[in-house]
């Protein structure tokens, strides 16, 4: 997927419901992935 074809993220259900099970599965699992990276940014802030 080029970046530039991703405007805005799927926010409607319209939106949601063109995803591909495959598509929603990886929004999902990216979504986890920079959750737990924002956590561990916020635990290194925060001990400082």
């Amino acid at each position: 997927m080029v970046a530039d074809e991703v405007k805005t993220p799927a926010a409607t259900t319209a939106d949601a419901e063109l995803m591909t099970t495959e598509q929603a599965a990886t929004v999902a699992g990216l979504t986890a992935e920079v959750s737990a990276a924002i956590d561990r940014l916020e635990g290194l802030v925060s001990r400082r």
